[in-house]
């Protein structure tokens, strides 16, 4: 009775088409892709390679173009959608609203992991091609005390 479902599925969601110029250039759009580096129900190297080939495709290999237009954050640690052992917490849409109502692309976002109710872990995501580096107290790295945003930058 399913057979045939996931291809049928697969049709419909998967985003497959790099030349996304009719939304991006001509309607002026802006487009937010994010992918956990630990989801066990998608790999997160095909949602890398498609936003290279929105690039190729869209922007002519013009990365710094792209970047008025488009941003990818891969989170480190997080699962499908959320979740896993990383930082996977944060309004997925405000950053999108502040970038088309305000101007101000996002570079970086700030996710949370919590436990039990408290953020045990907070640090930034960084729009690709950059990733977040520990900038805290020197040998503080492995302390939870120090895994707080502004110990980490883009870079």
């Amino acid at each position: 009775v399913t057979a045939g479902a996931g291809a049928f599925m697969m049709a419909i969601t998967d985003a497959t088409e790099p030349d996304l110029s009719r939304f991006l250039h001509r309607e002026n759009g802006k487009l937010l892709l994010y992918h956990g580096w630990a989801d066990p129900e998608g790999q997160a190297e095909p949602t890398l390679d498609y936003y290279k080939s929105i690039v190729e495709a869209t922007f002519a290999g013009n990365v710094e173009a792209a970047r008025e237009k488009v941003r990818l954050f891969m989170a480190p640690g997080m699962g499908h959608c959320g979740g896993g052992p990383g930082c996977g917490e944060w309004d997925r849409l405000a950053p999108l609203v502040r970038w088309v109502e305000q101007g101000i692309a996002p570079d970086h976002i700030v996710a949370e992991h919590v436990s039990n109710g408290q953020v045990d872990n907070q640090r930034r995501v960084c729009a690709y091609p950059q990733r977040a580096v520990y900038i805290g107290p020197p040998e503080g790295r492995n302390n939870p005390a120090n895994w707080v945003e502004r110990n980490f930058a883009c870079r």
